[in-house]
């Protein structure tokens, strides 16, 4: 039942939206007249007049303060005219004057009411429409309930390079690729931001140059205070470039996965600020016996003989390369099976491109054992 009263006010509202005060004025004016009819026809049995509100509020709302106050003097009238082809009789004949000009009085009020609401309501709409207009760098629109375009901003021209009146009435489909278009995908994502109050997608959108451009779209249904689906407000962004970014820091951390693996003689051990394994080559591999996916997450120490001080020698080689860029030195490390073996360690820091440490690469090779000591004898502190 609300739904069905819903939309009944939203079909009124769209056609009073599309006219003028006047026109307005002339819809109450009848509403007016119908009311009176009824207080006429009715006599004393039953009172109509609260109804005259309605074509009130009807011409305030959407002809203004002036339109509203045609209606109440109008409301006033009819009114007195029903009382008084009733016969209605009072004990002073100034009596049905006073009533109509207290009536008038009553209407001007529920006028002045409606009309600092909608007064604010429009202040709020001029200012969003404002911010809007001046957003450039994302495109907003507003689609009906059917996903044609009934707004857009300038960010909107500026991103797809149609201007307002080329795409207002045209359905939204037309920005998407021709094989998403025909695959449905528009449709399924106003669906789901309708079920499920918002819709993020990413995906490739299209100009009216037709040229593709790599989009992030937020969709959001748009609902009454009745909860009726109005329309959807659609917020793009161009990410071209932040795509093309992060395919490029894709393939080059895949090539320096391949050149890192391509090294067998020569484990490279990627260790982040808390001394934990974050990359594993396959040297590394080779020398200690660790397949990558027993190995990452794990504490680099790990790979260092338990006594003689080898571990808290990487630790104090870890903090050093990450103040001073660099350290090195002898090491006893201990492949998989637990034997040890003489290697040798360099550790270099590594920089984000802000200038933050991220953590060390630790290069690890053997080494032969030196004369007089044993396999196994821990190393020599940090150069």
């Amino acid at each position: 039942m609300d739904h069905a009263i819903g939309e009944v006010w939203r079909r009124i509202a769209d056609w009073c939206a599309r006219r003028s005060a006047r026109a307005i004025v002339g819809l109450a004016l009848p509403l007016v007249l119908a009311v009176g009819a009824l207080d006429y026809l009715t006599g004393r049995e039953i009172s109509f007049g609260i109804f005259y509100v309605g074509p009130v509020a009807l011409a305030t709302w959407f002809g203004g303060l002036r339109a509203g106050i045609a209606a109440s003097a109008a409301s006033a009238a009819a009114w007195y005219v029903a009382e008084q082809l009733n016969g209605w009789t009072y004990s002073h004949a100034a009596i049905p004057v006073w009533n109509a000009i207290m009536r008038g009085g009553f209407f001007l009020l529920i006028a002045r009411a409606f009309a600092a609401i909608r007064r604010s309501q429009l202040q709020t709409e001029e200012r969003y429409a404002i911010l809007v207009r001046g957003v450039r760098d994302y495109a907003i629109l507003l689609l009906d309930r059917d996903g044609y375009v009934s707004s857009w901003n300038p960010g909107a021209q500026r991103i797809f390079g149609y201007r307002e009146e080329e795409v207002a009435g045209r359905h939204f489909s037309l920005f998407y690729a021709p094989e998403d278009a025909s695959g449905g995908k528009p449709g399924r994502g106003l669906k789901i931001a309708a079920a499920e109050g918002r819709y993020e997608d990413e995906g490739w959108r299209v100009r009216k140059d037709r040229s593709r451009f790599w989009a992030h779209v937020v969709t959001t249904p748009l609902r009454d205070s009745l909860g009726t689906l109005r329309g959807f407000a659609k917020v793009v962004r161009d990410v071209t470039e932040r795509r093309l970014t992060l395919e490029a820091l894709r393939e080059s951390e895949e090539r320096f996965r391949m050149l890192l693996d391509a090294i067998e003689d020569v484990a490279v051990v990627l260790v982040d600020p808390q001394g934990r394994i974050a990359s594993w080559n396959a040297g590394a591999q080779r020398l200690f016996g660790y397949r990558s996916d027993e190995i990452i997450g794990a504490q680099a120490a790990r790979l260092f003989a338990e006594g003689g001080g080898e571990r808290e020698a990487l630790e104090s080689r870890i903090a050093a390369a990450l103040e001073v860029g660099r350290a090195s030195g002898p090491a006893t490390c201990v492949a998989r099976q637990g034997a040890p073996f003489a290697a040798h360690a360099t550790l270099a820091r590594m920089r984000d491109e802000g200038g933050r440490a991220r953590g060390v690469a630790l290069l690890v090779t053997r080494a032969a054992v030196p004369a007089g000591r044993p396999a196994g004898e821990p190393a020599a502190a940090a150069s």
